[in-house]
């Protein structure tokens, strides 16, 4: 069989594939899959018969489409994301823009609700609240080590090259957010993320000039979080144990043809993979790196996650929000120049909450009255509140909330037992 013949048949299989499963996008297929080679083909074949893309399909399926609808949107996707196709849009631009937009269209109802879901486990919830002094206990410790909570609970993230590389960036943990939101689709060792449909998430429009200046932030932060692990403990029925350290990449972070590729270390994507995911604001992703809003909004989202259904799911004290926006000097800084708290911690922490759109609350005292936070000066007053909130259209889990009291009900009567 000649390589003409092979390629004629190979063209063949894929169009029979996409007819079965998108025949009002036959035609608009395949132009492009005349001008794709053997391997390309195969490739792109073989990525549309794999779980990844059943994977997406469900996923459109899930959130309202019908079956057939739901396959076409998986291949559209395919098409546009798919390392087998960038050749032909290197040099289609304009038919890249129609399909883009095609596909936008399609699924702009779920790109536009104000929650999506990432995948989340210790560590990446514990990197995104990393406080302010871990950073510099990191770039102090001659190993790079920055420790985050205690006892059993508590994580060391081994920065390594931190002194090359430069402490981690909120626009880091923006790049890694954006990575799991698109791992939470997939659940794939291989995640992508187009730089246009990124700088998109973060509310930057698509500019030559904006693109040239995101794609150097991403290369930057893709240098600092590959080279971050992180050692914490596992517990083995009721005991915990030193797991050792793992890094969170798997060896592949680059941008190629536009696109973003992340590749997870396989044995930290597992718990990735099985972890109920966290409902997380999109908002979230558009606030300024420079304040400490996307730390608290983050925060606050992840606070939700593990305490839905329980007394305090919408409480946190001042303390230890304060603890989560590392934009503010503490204030032992802000005494050591004689500066005034009021202006340097209070007042810019209400403006970080106040930049959070969806965020409703009200400030309290020790005694539970409510404060007026313009009124508040006194930086003792100000660390003993508590904020009482609620967060607009945030999704309910009442099923979870359920399952979660049964699992502890469960728990309960088997340490009352004497049964591990």
């Amino acid at each position: 069989m000649t390589q003409e013949q092979e390629k004629q048949q190979r063209d063949e299989k894929l169009l029979g594939y996409l007819a079965a499963h998108a025949p009002e996008d036959l035609e608009g297929y395949k132009p492009i899959v005349s001008f794709m080679t053997v391997d390309e083909v195969a490739g792109l074949y073989a990525y549309l018969k794999s779980p990844l893309a059943k994977r997406v399909a469900q996923i459109y399926r899930v959130k309202g489409k019908e079956e057939k609808k739901s396959e076409s949107l998986a291949i559209m996707f395919a098409f546009l994301t798919s390392e087998h196709t960038a050749r032909y849009w290197k040099s289609h631009k304009g038919l890249y823009d129609a399909l883009q937009q095609a596909f936008t269209a399609e699924w702009g109802k779920y790109a536009n609700e104000p929650y999506t879901q990432i995948a989340q486990n210790p560590v990446t919830n514990a990197l995104a609240a990393i406080p302010r002094n871990a950073i510099q206990l990191m770039l102090d410790s001659p190993d790079g080590i920055a420790t985050i909570g205690k006892g059993n609970s508590r994580i060391d993230f081994v920065f390594r090259e931190a002194a090359e590389n430069g402490a981690l960036k909120t626009q880091d943990n923006m790049l890694l957010d954006a990575l799991l939101m698109e791992f939470q689709k997939t659940k794939q060792p291989m995640t992508t993320l187009s730089l246009e449909d990124y700088m998109r998430m973060r509310g930057r429009e698509v500019t030559a000039s904006n693109r040239r200046e995101m794609r150097k932030e991403v290369l930057e932060s893709l240098g600092r979080l590959q080279n971050i692990g992180a050692t914490f403990n596992e517990r083995v029925r009721r005991e915990f144990y030193k797991r050792g350290n793992i890094r969170l990449n798997g060896g592949t972070a680059i941008i190629r043809n536009s696109v973003i590729y992340w590749n997870w270390n396989e044995t930290f994507m597992e718990s990735l993979q099985i972890m109920p995911p966290l409902d997380y604001a999109r908002e979230t992703l558009k606030l300024d790196p420079r304040t400490g809003a996307y730390r608290l909004s983050r925060f606050l989202d992840a606070h939700i996650r593990r305490n839905e259904g329980k007394p305090n799911e919408n409480i946190l004290t001042v303390a230890k929000l304060l603890e989560v926006d590392d934009s503010l000097p503490t204030i032992e800084e802000v005494r050591a120049k004689r500066n005034s708290p009021k202006k340097r911690i209070i007042d810019p922490f209400f403006r970080d909450l106040d930049s959070i759109d969806r965020l409703l609350y009200v400030v309290t005292d020790k005694d539970g009255h409510e404060l007026d936070p313009d009124g508040i000066a006194d930086y003792v007053t100000f660390t003993g509140c508590k904020i009482e909130f609620s967060l607009e259209d945030h999704p309910a889990n009442a099923e979870r909330i359920a399952a979660r009291k049964k699992r502890e009900e469960k728990a309960s009567k088997t340490g009352k037992n004497g049964k591990a």
